[in-house]
């Protein structure tokens, strides 16, 4: 599932990421929601996905908007964040895009 590997990609980038805040920051669910669809083992909801591409999109803007401030002496490492946010996004793009066309292969 792609949000496992978002996720995985996340926790990378920022070690104290835990499932809860991953479900609260990223899915715009309750704390438990990541847990129970994995415990499940369903997919979740098209609602947490667009959730979780919105809130990607909106970090990788925070991230592009901070490196863009003259004042700022790390220009070039928020860069880095703003394209990793912005590669995580497109790769839930796809999800959406895959699951509205019905490709589910």
């Amino acid at each position: 599932m792609v949000v496992d590997k978002i996720y995985e990609q996340l926790k990378d980038f920022d070690n104290r990421l835990s499932k809860s805040k991953f479900s609260r920051e990223y899915l715009s669910k309750d704390r438990n929601y990541w847990f129970v669809c994995r415990y499940n083992n369903t997919d979740i909801s098209n609602n947490a996905l667009l959730s979780l591409y919105g809130n990607l999109r909106r970090y990788s803007d925070i991230w592009l908007e901070m490196s863009e401030d003259v004042s700022t002496r790390n220009g070039a490492h928020y860069k880095k964040r703003q394209r990793f946010m912005s590669g995580l996004a497109d790769e839930v793009l796809e999800e959406i895009e895959r699951r509205a066309t019905g490709n589910l292969s």
